[in-house]
């Protein structure tokens, strides 16, 4: 019934769809969360979020009639390639905030530099750090497979 770009624009949004879903249910379920910038507050009551869930799992059982139906590609998310996209993007966000790069927001407080930008460089030099453990990880043989031995 479908052609195979109609095939691929329906299994990416289903797949889109059902991995917004499965991060709704993840933090219905979560508690509050305190960080330390930031706190998540769970206010949706039990009840609703019982409701939510039970829409949720309604919604997943759709997708797969509709996957099985129209046979739609499983899409293969890698963790390390998101994560290596999601640290590399936080470097470069680390960098902008940069004492320097603060002058379009106003005039630099004369320290700002030798107060910030120390703590700016140890965190974006972790963050690098992380790439490369990601990137060259020693627990992998030459084809890419963890090598347990």
């Amino acid at each position: 019934m479908l052609n195979d770009p109609q095939r691929r624009r329906l299994s990416i949004t289903f797949r889109l769809l059902e991995e917004e879903l499965d991060n709704l249910e993840l933090s219905l379920k979560t508690d509050d969360y305190t960080g330390i910038l930031y706190e998540i507050k769970n206010d949706v009551p039990l009840r609703t979020r019982d409701l939510l869930i039970d829409k949720i799992a309604a919604i997943k059982e759709r997708i797969g009639v509709i996957a099985e139906r129209f046979a739609l590609e499983k899409g293969n998310k890698e963790l390390s390639r998101s994560a290596i996209g999601e640290l590399s993007l936080l470097g470069v966000s680390v960098e902008e905030v940069m004492s320097k790069r603060l002058r379009g927001y106003g005039e630099i407080a004369e320290g700002l530099g030798k107060a910030l930008d120390p703590e700016l460089d140890k965190v974006r030099d972790i963050l690098w750090d992380m790439l490369k453990v990601l990137t060259n990880d020693e627990t992998k043989d030459k084809t890419g497979k963890e090598d347990l031995k």
